[in-house]
């Protein structure tokens, strides 16, 4: 199994209920583990954002599917989360903030 070494980056869309996908687990790996996940604010002030998952396709993530939800980022600021999830292909990292200025970055390893 050889593994392949990946960052993926997006800027939220600015409401929070508005989800956008921050990576999706391609059919060439057999699953990725993400290492670390970054929320960054650009703005003076503290903005709310989510972190969820969606298997099969890019819908909103359901309740029981969210890894982070409601949590605070402080005015020009990031966030670090180290997760270490294994997540299946076809799965999709989605990302809502309440503010376009707020930044994802996730840190992955795809397993082939």
């Amino acid at each position: 199994m050889a593994n392949s070494y990946k960052r993926s980056g997006i800027a939220a869309n600015g409401a929070i209920g508005t989800y956008s996908n921050l990576y999706f687990v391609p059919a060439s790996a057999s699953a990725s583990v993400i290492s670390t996940l970054a929320v960054c604010n650009t703005t003076a002030s503290a903005q709310t954002y989510r972190i969820g998952l969606s298997s099969g396709s890019a819908t909103d993530p359901t309740s029981a599917d969210h890894l982070i939800y409601g949590a605070t980022v402080a005015a020009n600021d990031s966030v670090f989360i180290s997760i270490g999830a294994a997540i299946a292909t076809g799965t999709y990292v989605r990302v809502a903030a309440t503010s376009s200025s707020v930044c994802f970055n996730a840190f992955v390893s795809e397993i082939s």
